[in-house]
């Protein structure tokens, strides 16, 4: 035998242990490195990434593409909501808003002592006067700005919004002797 042929035997045992680009069935503890890469590869393919008409996505379940059709026909859409309500005579801390959710909210109009705007449990206090009034976010969209106005200028005040993720809670107070008018304007994600 010799120097080429006794070089053989281990080049010939390396290639069989490497195999061909089209070899399959490999496992953990059988087949080529081919077969196992190409196992990898398959079940990569189908298993982790998916199909693109994948359904049923989820954050802890489901495939790649499963998960991007999920977030691509999620409708969500802002809905913009207005609530006016009357506020009785003399009243403090009085819960006249509370949302679970996600949104953005814009302003509150009325004669108030207080206002306390609660984003995401973040409290915003500010104190009223005895004027019609204007409680609404602020263009850095982190405070409340209050200011005079009339009734007839109030919704060209709200040009900035504070979103919310969670949740958004606004109490009010009122020391008038009469019975007042409150509009709030927020959106909701839905």
């Amino acid at each position: 035998m010799n120097l080429i042929d006794i070089l053989f035997i281990p080049i010939n045992k390396i290639k069989k242990t490497i195999g061909s680009a089209n070899d399959t069935g490999g496992s953990s503890s059988a087949g080529t490195v081919m077969g196992k890469l190409n196992n990898i590869i398959n079940n990569s393919t189908s298993s982790i990434i998916g199909n693109t008409t994948d359904t049923g996505g989820t954050e802890t379940a489901g495939t790649v593409y499963a998960k991007l059709n999920a977030l691509i026909t999620k409708d969500k859409h802002k809905s913009f909501k207005y609530l006016e309500t009357s506020f009785g005579v003399n009243q403090t801390d009085v819960t006249v808003l509370s949302i679970t959710g996600a949104g953005e909210f814009y302003g509150i109009y009325g004669i108030l002592s207080n206002v306390k705007v609660i984003i995401d449990g973040v409290e915003f206090d500010v104190n009223g006067s005895n004027d019609n009034r204007v409680y609404r976010a602020n263009l850095q969209g982190s405070i409340i700005s209050s200011f005079n106005t009339t009734p007839s200028s109030f919704y060209t005040y709200m040009i900035d919004s504070m979103p919310f993720k969670e949740s958004l809670v606004i109490k009010i107070s009122s020391n008038a002797t009469y019975s007042v008018n409150v509009k709030i304007t927020y959106s909701l994600y839905e």
